[in-house]
């Protein structure tokens, strides 16, 4: 499988997301949903700040990625192991087996890491996310369990649990399709859900563990371009992406610390 090559301007390699860069329609519903007194000014304000150009510093950022480096077992947290341990066992008693563990492409004050299980037959494969991000004093980390299959045509399908403030529709590409099931959902309803979605297809893609990997990254590739087009991402400058690396580059609470060299992934 051919991967895209990367832009050629380094600086441009790295984008951030912010509010300011969402649909006015997604702004109005974040704010709506925050609940709080004010909301409507909330809503002036970012939508002024849309216009005008002003999004706000970055907080963290990703790159587009050209290859995906495995993480050694060994570097893997307890805590990380303990709190993901449910999923990897859903997977596994599906007779799934775990291709690698790696690290995301983040820099700045975003950090995780996620697991890779492919289905023997190769229709299916699930990815297994941990995320944990901080904004000042604000702190939050979430697993985000989800499967997906590919189709001849080029659409993918993907099934997963969100909760309804962390739908922003305007940010899925046209080719795919999301089936959203309740927070909550256990992990093996959600792979049985999702067999069921490609039960009796033909045109389900079946994948070897090396095309896998080749097609994650180009996935993440397409997106990245889809997101920037979009001008749901934002390029940052050297200034930024140099601040970024230097702001405390790993979250999790094995203390180790990630990098990113010329769109590789590693870890120290």
């Amino acid at each position: 499988m051919t991967v895209n090559p990367p832009p050629n301007d380094v600086q441009n390699r790295y984008f951030t997301d912010d509010i300011t860069l969402l649909p006015v329609t997604a702004i109005w519903r974040i704010c709506r949903r925050q609940g709080v007194t004010g909301w409507l000014m909330l809503f002036l304000m970012l939508v002024a700040r849309k216009f005008l150009g002003m999004r706000y510093p970055a907080n963290h950022a990703t790159c587009r990625v050209v290859q995906l480096t495995p993480i050694s077992n060994d570097d893997i947290p307890e805590c990380t192991r303990a709190a993901l341990a449910a999923f990897e066992a859903a997977c596994h008693g599906c007779g799934m087996e775990q291709i690698s563990w790696f690290r995301p492409p983040w820099i700045g004050n975003k950090a995780g890491m996620f697991s890779i299980w492919l289905q023997p037959s190769g229709e299916v494969y699930c990815n297994i996310t941990q995320v944990e991000l901080r904004h000042g004093e604000f702190y939050n980390s979430k697993t985000i369990f989800a499967c997906h299959s590919k189709l001849s045509s080029g659409v993918e399908l993907h099934t997963s649990t969100m909760a309804p403030e962390d739908w922003i529709p305007e940010l899925v590409p046209p080719d795919q399709d999301i089936e959203r099931l309740a927070p909550g959902t256990e992990p093996l309803q959600v792979i049985e859900r999702h067999r069921q979605r490609i039960a009796g297809r033909s045109d389900v893609i079946r994948f070897t563990s090396k095309t896998l990997l080749d097609e994650i990254v180009v996935g993440s590739q397409k997106l990245v371009d889809f997101l920037v087009a979009k001008g749901f991402y934002a390029p940052l400058s050297s200034i930024e992406v140099q601040r970024l690396k230097s702001v405390n580059p790993a979250l999790l609470s094995s203390g180790k610390t990630s990098r990113e060299v010329d769109g590789q992934l590693s870890a120290e």
